[in-house]
């Protein structure tokens, strides 16, 4: 598959460390980069068919921001809109979820945000799990519990800096298969585009299943 990275967030291009926003370079790599295979990961909501997705899917604050992002401001403001419109959520309640990480069951928690994750290269150099590799046959899940402002701001800080700062309310694993399950319907997306509201997903990464074009 070639990628060319023309969007905003562009998740699976920066992971891949391709050019951004910058036609005529991603059409290059795209026609004559290396061979570079990568992990994919699966998705079922609620029972349904499986889709597959190359960098994050969640539930939560993430699916609430990604819905809420005018095209408009996107346009205007690149990945940056992403950031106001994420403002509009920061005091909302979170949703009552089990998480079931390679078939044992962890702890019912609160959360306002679960994540699994192939890549963790955000915009603008964050890392959102340092350790994570779009070819380590893992994902790596992530359960975001802050409580109000204060709450995210710490767990900005603990992101930004890379540091513990931040304890419980962020909880990383990983996994090859994880299952969330929640008291009620909670809106999830895939890869940046919302899928509507459901109760569970189930996860599972395939190893080295998608070649793609990387550097040239």
């Amino acid at each position: 598959m070639g990628i060319i990275g023309m969007g905003t967030g562009n998740i699976l291009a920066r992971n891949l460390d391709l050019p951004i926003n910058d036609f005529n370079k991603g059409l290059r790599t795209a026609l004559r980069g290396r061979r570079r295979t990568i992990d994919l990961g699966w998705v079922s909501f609620d029972g349904a068919t499986e889709q597959c997705f190359t960098a994050i899917i969640g539930m939560g604050f993430d699916a609430d921001t990604m819905a809420n992002t005018s095209e408009a401001g996107k346009a205007e403001y690149g990945w940056i809109a992403y950031i106001v419109a994420a403002l509009r959520y920061l005091v909302q309640p979170g949703f009552r979820a089990t998480v079931t990480i390679d078939g044992e069951v962890c702890e019912a928690q609160r959360a306002r945000s679960i994540l699994l994750c192939n890549c963790g290269l955000l915009p603008a150099g964050i890392r959102l799990v340092p350790s994570a590799r779009i070819d380590d046959a893992r994902l790596d899940s992530l359960a975001l519990a802050p409580h109000g402002v204060v709450g995210w701001l710490a767990v900005a800080a603990k992101v930004i800096t890379r540091s513990r700062l931040g304890g419980r309310l962020v909880r990383h694993h990983p996994c090859r298969t994880a299952e969330v399950r929640t008291s009620s319907p909670v809106l999830a997306e895939v890869d940046g585009d919302t899928y509507g509201k459901v109760r569970r997903m189930s996860v599972r990464v395939q190893p080295m299943a998608l070649q793609v074009r990387a550097a040239v």
